[in-house]
């Protein structure tokens, strides 16, 4: 009955959704609307939907943010869970989206896997770096909750006018930030201390007509041992003045010697307020954790505490193969006959089967071989002539993917490599 509604996640969506299950059923009573509303939520009934989206509202109010990693350390052959529970002035919500802050420096080695909780998926190899990566992603959300600013996706804004030669001097662990109000990039820089001179710097900045700044803020990438420079451009009429308050309004973060956190053994998934819902427990396991077996058809591509989860047919193909099937690709690549999207799928998938072919055979035994998917065609390889052609091009790249399909079994990692040749094969074939 409730397969063609989305799940409500507030008591409002829950009650209109029982309305709309009212209309397609008159028999239904209004509780039992509501009863079946809630369960779709993943909620045993109303009762128990109202009970608990109350007490969730009632933590949001609290603005805690969790930021959880987890750990393995080879060496000790220990494992661990590290947890840090931050305030934040406003709602994470005010800070900006889960892909936004994939983007940002710091918070971005986490996923937001609930309104209150970051998990970072890939496994830490010590306790001590779990902990780095915790510190470093809370300093990342307070400054953003200080400042207003987001992370910038634009990277050559960091550099006057676009241009690669116009960087800071002796430029070092450096993040783009964008002023969504104003519409300006500020650049964060953090050097060692001996890196370059303020002297120099100011220099750069009166040459470009850009705001620099030192605050006394210890900055977000190693506090105590880097030295933060804020810079952007000052042509524009940007408030820097206004922006370098804010920053210096920061309050100090924990140090790293002084772990304010959590530490358990081992890797129990931890349940933040607002992890409640069944998919937010799904949500909150960190994919570094997972154990994952092999298949009837794939295998896990690299280690079992792989956070990508990628996995790869399970067969091998011979080497000599391998090495047909690149020398078939870069010779395709370097037709015309294949335009700049084709050119990136064919470097997508090389890029793949390389991944495959180190996973399929062991060091020694690759180590034998020269490069495979990379490097050049020899100049007087037959099959640069061939692929220059229309009707060539499209040959090597049928060839191509039937040596894939001849040599592993079918399943899902290979179809998406097939269709992404399919599509190479049509804009061949359709080239001019």
């Amino acid at each position: 009955m409730t397969s063609n509604f989305p799940s409500p996640s507030t008591i409002g969506g829950i009650k209109r959704l029982a309305k709309q299950l009212k209309r397609q059923s008159k028999d239904l009573s209004h509780l039992a609307a509501l009863d079946i509303a809630s369960q779709h939520a993943t909620f045993e009934n109303f009762k128990h939907a109202h009970r608990t989206l109350k007490n969730q509202q009632r933590v949001l109010s609290n603005l805690s943010v969790y930021l959880v990693a987890y750990w393995y350390d080879k060496s000790e052959r220990r494992a661990g869970r590290e947890v840090l529970e931050t305030s934040l002035s406003k709602p994470l919500s005010e800070l900006g989206t889960r892909h936004l802050f994939r983007r940002g420096s710091y918070i971005g080695r986490f996923r937001q896997a609930n309104s209150d909780l970051f998990v970072k998926d890939e496994l830490s190899a010590s306790q001590e770096s779990a902990r780095t990566n915790i510190l470093a992603a809370a300093r990342t959300l307070h400054f953003m909750d200080a400042t207003g600013l987001i992370p910038n996706k634009r990277t050559l804004d960091v550099y006057p006018n676009q241009d690669l030669n116009n960087g800071i001097p002796g430029a070092d662990h450096t993040s783009s930030w964008w002023d969504p109000n104003a519409n300006q990039c500020i650049v964060i820089d953090e050097p060692y201390p001996n890196a370059t001179s303020t002297q120099e710097r100011t220099a750069w900045a009166e040459s470009h007509s850009w705001h620099l700044g030192v605050p006394k803020w210890e900055g977000l990438y190693y506090p105590g041992m880097t030295k933060a420079y804020v810079a952007t451009d000052s042509s524009r009429g940007y408030d820097f003045d206004a922006l370098m308050v804010k920053i210096e309004g920061i309050s100090k973060t924990l140090p790293d010697e002084e772990w304010a956190g959590n530490s358990s053994d081992g890797h129990d998934v931890f349940l933040s307020p607002l992890s409640i819902s069944t998919n937010d427990k799904k949500r909150a396991i960190a994919k570094g954790t997972i154990y994952r077996f092999a298949s009837n058809k794939t295998v896990p591509l690299r280690s079992w505490n792989d956070p990508t989860n990628e996995r790869r047919p399970n067969t091998s193909m011979p080497i000599e193969v391998h090495q047909k099937v690149a020398r078939f690709i870069k010779a395709a690549q370097s037709s015309n006959k294949v335009g700049y999207g084709t050119f990136e799928k064919l470097n997508s998938v090389k890029s793949k089967l390389e991944d495959w072919l180190f996973s399929e055979y062991d060091k020694a035994t690759t180590d034998k071989f020269e490069l495979f998917y990379y490097g050049s065609l020899d100049k007087t390889d037959p099959l640069l002539l061939k692929a220059a052609t229309k009707e060539g091009a499209k040959s090597i790249l049928q060839e191509v993917r039937d040596l894939l399909a001849e040599h592993y079994v079918s399943c899902e990692p290979l179809n998406k490599m097939l269709k992404k040749l399919d599509a190479a094969i049509n804009t061949a074939s359709k080239a001019k």
